[in-house]
């Protein structure tokens, strides 16, 4: 369909000037809630790499438990990415003297 150099072109044009319109936008949280459903009601799965980086709930309590850094260690997973899921879930710091015992 796109076979000529000018409909090539035309075709990049018109599919950089929608990139554009859409690029550095977060989809509404409404928008993801649809599409969750109709994504498996279709057969789609997640790609294996990213099931395996899923939180199991004995990871999950470990959070808090100790300083970030070592349980990032204890798990295989990036120091950044205990932080965010502590703080995500609203756990204190293993050392925060706020923390309630």
């Amino acid at each position: 369909m796109w076979e000529t150099p000018g409909s090539q072109r035309l075709h990049h044009q018109l599919s950089e000037r929608g990139a554009d319109t859409t690029r550095g936008k977060k989809i509404p949280k409404h928008i993801l809630r649809k599409r969750t459903p109709a994504r498996k009601a279709v057969g789609f799965r997640r790609h294996p790499k990213m099931v395996e980086k899923d939180w199991k709930p004995e990871e999950i309590a470990l959070l808090g438990t100790m300083p970030d850094e070592l349980l990032a260690e204890k798990l295989g997973r990036s120091i950044n990415g205990v932080r965010v899921k502590r703080n995500r879930l609203g756990i204190p710091k293993a050392c925060d003297r706020r923390r309630n015992n």
